[in-house]
C-alpha cells in the first residue's frame, strides 16, 4: 500500500467512523458491489441495505458514494476495500438473493442483464449452490452473446460443483460446451441432461432433445441429428414453446440444408424466422437470417443471399452478437468467393477471423481458414492455399468432421493445379469418405470433381 493510499484509506475510516449506526451498515453493503466504473441501482442499494434513500444521500455527502446517471451510484476501489471487511453474512446473503432472483427474472433480456452484469457475478461468491445455478442460467444469454465463453463455463462448472448435477444445468453447460467446439463433451452433457430430466418437466427435456439433434449435427451425425430434432419440434408443439420450437426448427433448417433439400430447409427456416419475429428475439432472428443466407446461397441465389447475410450482420452488431457476426461475414465472403469478387471476400474474411479468435471459436474459425485457402487457390498461389487448408484442419474441432474434410477437398484440388495426381487423390477420397459417412450435401461435389479429374471415387 502506498503512502497516498494509506492517508485515503484513514480519511474514509475517519468518514464511516463519522457516520451513524444506519449509514454505517449501508456503506458496508454497498461495498460488496464491484467499483467504478461498475455502477449499481439505487433499488439494488435499498433492497441489499435495507436502507432509505436520505441514508444513500448522506453517503453521497460523505465522498462514500458518487451519484451517476439513471437513479446509479458508484463505489471508489479504495471505498469497497475499506467496507468490505465491514459486511456480515447477512449482507453477503441478501445481496446474493436479490441478484440470483434479478438473473432469473431477466433471463430472456440480455439489456437488462448486462446492465447490471457485473453485480451478478459478483454476487455470485455469495451465493448458495441454488442461487448458483439461477445466476448461472441467467448469464447464459449474455455470455453466450459475447462469445465469453470461458467465463460461462467457469460459473456453470462451479455451479455444478457446489451441488447434485441437475437437468438445467447439463442444459446450459451442453450449449456452453457447443459454443466451445467441444461437441463431445457437449453430447455427453445433453445425453446426462435427459436422464436426470424429470418427466413431468417436458420443457426441459425438449429443449435437451433440441440441443442434443444441433451437437449431433455439428458431429456429422445427420441422419441422428434430424431424428432427435423432428422429435423436439413435435414436442414443442405439444407443450406450446415456441422458443424451443424455433431452436429446433432452426438447427432442422441446416440439417436439411446438409443434406441438399434446400426447399425443406428454407420453409423451416422461414417458419422459425416467423416465430422470432412475433417473439422479437434479435439473437434468434440475426441466427436464422444467416442460415437463410447459407440456404440460398447454396442455391444460387446470390444476391438474395447478400441481403438475407447483411440483415443478419446488421442483427448481430445491433446486439453485439460475436458469433452470429463472424458467420454473416464468412458468409458474405463465400457468396463474393462465387462471384469471384475476391478482394471484398478477403475484407469480409479479415474482419471475421478476428472475430473467430477472440472470441475462441474453433468451428468458425476453421472454416474461415478453409476460405482464405479458396480465395489463395482461386489467386494461384497454391502454397498459401496449402498452409490454411493446412491450419484449418489443425485448429478445427477434432469432433466437427464437415470442416476437416472441406480442407482436404481443398488440398485435392490445389494437387490437382501442382500436377501432384496421387496426393490429389488420397486427399479428395479421404473428404469424399467423411461427407458420405456424416451424410453432407458436399459429398456430391467432391464424386462430380473426382469423374472430372478421372479420379476413382
Amino acid at each position: 500500500m502506498t503512502l497516498v493510499t494509506e492517508v485515503v484509506v484513514d480519511a474514509l475510516w475517519l468518514c464511516a467512523n463519522a457516520l451513524d449506526e444506519d449509514a454505517r451498515q449501508t456503506f458496508a453493503a454497498v461495498s460488496l458491489f464491484p467499483p467504478s466504473p461498475n455502477t449499481f441501482s439505487e433499488s439494488a442499494a435499498l433492497t441489499i441495505a435495507k436502507c432509505d434513500v436520505k441514508t444513500l444521500k448522506q453517503l453521497v455527502d460523505s465522498g462514500i458514494l458518487t451519484d451517476a446517471p439513471d437513479c446509479r451510484y458508484a463505489v471508489h476501489r479504495l471505498v469497497a476495500e475499506a467496507g468490505q471487511s465491514l459486511a456480515d453474512s447477512v449482507v453477503k446473503e441478501r445481496f446474493a438473493d436479490y441478484f440470483a432472483r434479478y438473473a432469473q427474472a431477466h433471463a430472456d433480456g440480455t439489456h437488462a442483464i448486462g446492465s447490471e452484469a457485473a453485480n451478478i457475478l459478483a454476487s455470485f461468491e455469495y451465493a448458495n449452490h441454488g442461487q448458483q445455478a439461477a445466476i448461472a442460467a441467467g448469464m447464459s444469454p449474455l455470455l453466450e452473446l459475447r462469445g465469453d465463453y470461458r467465463v460461462w463455463t467457469a460459473l456453470l462448472e462451479r455451479a455444478t460443483a457446489e451441488g447434485e448435477p441437475t437437468a438445467d444445468l447439463q442444459l446450459e453447460l451442453a450449449r456452453c460446451a457447443e459454443k466451445m467446439g467441444m461437441n463431445s463433451q457437449a453430447e455427453k452433457h445433453a445425453q446426462h441432461g435427459l436422464k436426470l430430466a424429470d418427466k413431468t418437466d417436458l420443457e426441459v427435456e425438449t429443449e435437451l432433445l433440441a440441443i442434443l439433434g444441433h451437437i449431433e449435427m455439428n458431429m456429422g451425425k445427420n441422419n441422428e441429428a434430424r431424428e432427435h430434432l423432428t422429435r423436439a419440434v413435435t414436442m414443442s408443439e405439444q407443450i406450446g414453446s415456441n422458443r424451443i420450437l424455433s431452436r429446433a426448427l432452426r438447427s432442422l433448417g441446416v440439417v436439411t440444408t446438409r443434406l441438399a433439400d434446400y426447399d425443406a430447409a428454407e420453409r423451416h427456416l422461414r417458419r422459425a424466422l416467423q416465430i422470432a419475429d412475433q417473439a422479437r428475439d434479435k439473437a434468434a432472428l440475426a441466427t436464422l437470417w444467416n442460415d437463410i443466407g447459407e440456404v440460398l446461397s447454396k442455391s444460387g441465389l446470390l444476391e438474395a443471399a447478400l441481403e438475407a447475410l447483411r440483415s443478419a450482420l446488421d442483427a448481430a452488431r445491433q446486439i453485439g452478437y460475436s458469433e452470429v457476426e463472424a458467420a454473416a461475414l464468412e458468409g458474405c465472403a463465400s457468396v463474393r468467393i462465387q462471384e469471384g469478387n475476391y478482394d471484398a471476400a478477403i475484407s469480409s474474411l479479415n474482419d471475421a477471423v478476428a472475430i473467430a479468435r477472440r472470441i475462441g471459436h474453433r468451428w468458425y474459425l476453421a472454416l474461415i481458414l478453409n476460405d482464405f485457402g479458396d480465395v489463395s487457390a482461386a489467386q494461384g498461389q497454391t502454397l498459401k492455399a496449402l498452409d490454411y487448408y493446412s491450419e484449418a484442419i489443425e485448429v478445427g474441432p477434432p469432433d466437427t468432421p464437415d470442416v476437416r474434410a472441406y480442407a482436404l477437398f481443398g488440398k485435392a484440388r490445389v494437387y490437382s493445379a501442382q500436377n501432384r495426381r496421387e496426393e490429389s487423390h488420397t486427399s479428395a477420397r479421404q473428404a469424399l469418405a467423411v461427407f458420405e459417412s456424416m451424410p453432407h450435401q458436399a459429398a456430391s461435389e467432391v464424386r462430380e470433381w473426382m469423374e472430372q479429374q478421372a479420379l476413382t471415387p
